[in-house]
């Protein structure tokens, strides 16, 4: 299956739930993702990884 594939099955289940996504919604979550993770969040994820091992 390829990306394309997968992203139109999400963009299908989301507007089947009510949610229609739109070039604006995907700019702002564009930007959020360009964003770096914060420290304290990679910090907790290492520990969470730790704890489960």
């Amino acid at each position: 299956m390829t990306l394309k594939v997968r992203v139109h099955q999400g963009t299908a289940r989301l507007r089947r739930a009510g949610i229609e996504v739109t070039d604006a919604g995907k700019a702002r979550w564009r930007d959020r993702l360009a964003a770096p993770i914060p420290p304290e969040a990679l910090a907790e994820g290492q520990r969470i990884l730790d704890e489960a091992a």
